[in-house]
């Protein structure tokens, strides 16, 4: 198989096209269309597939908008039903400060004409120490053991109407 690239005079990705070879000749498999905002950040990505070796045809789509610092605040995502997108999910960013470290996501899906809120997280970045999370007044709610801690350390967060994850810096 092969991925034949086309760009635009910023380098950006324009097109990426998979073929396949079959009975001597390349053969369409997928294609991706590619539209950026002016400020270069991606706005709609077109995907198109050929099913069962006939021609590429629509499958779904991605769009993106974002605010005037460039952060994401809504991404859309619709397949194709033979002549229009039909939307299925939605995700709005509400940022608070200036930062994308302190955001509320909310996610949505597309049922008979309206969105409806399907969940609701709010993240909130914080650095902690790295051994010992004793006298930290900003983390009151939580609680965490062994304290000091050498590669493992459990955490409780005392509220129970909240799901809650931790990360660490790799994401991990």
């Amino acid at each position: 198989s092969r991925t034949i690239y086309t760009y635009d005079a910023n380098d950006q990705v324009l097109t990426d096209s998979r073929d396949n070879w079959s009975n001597s000749m390349w053969v369409p498999q997928s294609k991706r269309i590619y539209t950026y905002t002016a400020n270069g950040l991606l706005e709609d990505e077109i995907y198109q597939f050929a099913w069962l070796g006939g021609p590429l045809e629509n499958s779904s789509k991605r769009e993106y908008a974002y605010d005037g610092m460039d952060r994401q605040i809504e991404y859309i995502f619709s397949s194709w039903d033979s002549t229009f997108w039909d939307p299925w999910t939605k995700t709005t960013n509400e940022y608070y400060f200036d930062t994308e470290l302190d955001k509320k996501e909310v996610d949505y899906s597309y049922q008979t004409g309206n969105w409806e809120v399907t969940s609701t997280e709010r993240w909130h970045y914080k650095t902690v120490g790295t051994n010992s999370i004793e006298d930290k007044e900003e983390i009151t709610l939580l609680i965490g053991y062994p304290n000091p801690a050498v590669n493992v350390i459990f955490l409780e967060l005392e509220l129970d109407e909240f799901n809650y994850q931790i990360f660490t810096l790799d994401g991990r």
